[in-house]
């Protein structure tokens, strides 16, 4: 896009950003099922709307879904793209990680199906993140003492490894750090295709139902588990969110320290 928007002042011309119909490949591996994945439309790294969204940040005037031959003065893409062949294309060459790996949506969705949120955020520009209504639950948490706020990720996009996450949430702007299990609640539900995403919020006591959040994924700290008595399941719970505390505390010592 920087290139692009490079040749939209020279030319004095908008930039129309073409999405192409998603490319449907195998090779992701699931590290809980150890099942191939399919990069179908529930497997994406973002929702159209939020393709929409950046492609307007980065200063596409026009957005077109679909693959078109466009009567384009320049055409910027990658050097893998069908449009490199074409007389006026502007090859863009792939970006590799520090492995000789080309930087891809299977290779970030290999690392987010591992639970390797570190390098998957370092590959992406950001942390994993997702949009979604806050939804009405079963209680359970305020039964055993740890409210939680219950998500589920668009069903368009790619769900990481299930498992105990450290999240920032951002609901009526305002942000709150938190810890949330993403999974099917094995204790508690019998359901193992209902995954949700509960979150318990630090220094939060408000109800949100049917408000949208975002909840961005930081670390991943240990897989889902089914406990044998709620009180095993708080115990847990309990020093997830001792460890989650200790680990924004070090993050924002970090943070400090490097300004």
């Amino acid at each position: 896009m920087a290139a692009a928007r490079e040749l939209s002042a020279r030319l004095s011309l908008p930039i129309a950003a073409i999405i192409p119909p998603d490319n449907y490949k195998d090779g992701i591996v699931s590290a809980d099922t150890g099942e191939s994945l399919r990069t179908a439309p529930s497997h994406r790294l973002m929702t159209d709307a939020e393709r929409f969204f950046t492609l307007r940040q980065e200063g596409a005037s026009i957005i077109i879904t679909g693959e078109m031959c466009l009567d384009a003065a320049a055409i910027v893409c990658g050097e893998g793209s069908p449009f490199a062949q074409n007389p006026a294309a502007y090859t863009i060459p792939l970006v590799r990680d520090e492995n000789g790996n080309i930087v891809s949506g299977e290779l970030i969705k290999k690392l987010l199906s591992e639970g390797n949120t570190k390098s998957a955020a370092r590959l992406l520009g950001a942390n994993y993140s997702f949009e979604a209504e806050i939804l009405h639950g079963a209680r359970i948490g305020h039964q055993i003492g740890v409210p939680t706020i219950n998500q589920r990720i668009p069903k368009e996009k790619f769900c990481p490894k299930k498992g105990v996450y450290f999240v920032r949430v951002n609901i009526c702007d305002a942000t709150y750090n938190g810890v949330c299990n993403l999974g099917v609640k094995p204790t508690v539900s019998s359901d193992a295709d209902d995954v949700i995403c509960e979150t318990h919020l630090f220094d939060c006591s408000c109800d949100f139902y049917g408000i949208k959040a975002k909840t961005e994924i930081l670390y991943y700290c240990r897989s889902e588990k089914k406990f044998a008595t709620l009180d095993e399941l708080r115990a847990v719970i309990e020093a997830d969110i001792a460890a989650a505390k200790e680990f924004f505390a070090t993050s924002q010592k970090s943070n400090i320290q490097n300004i």
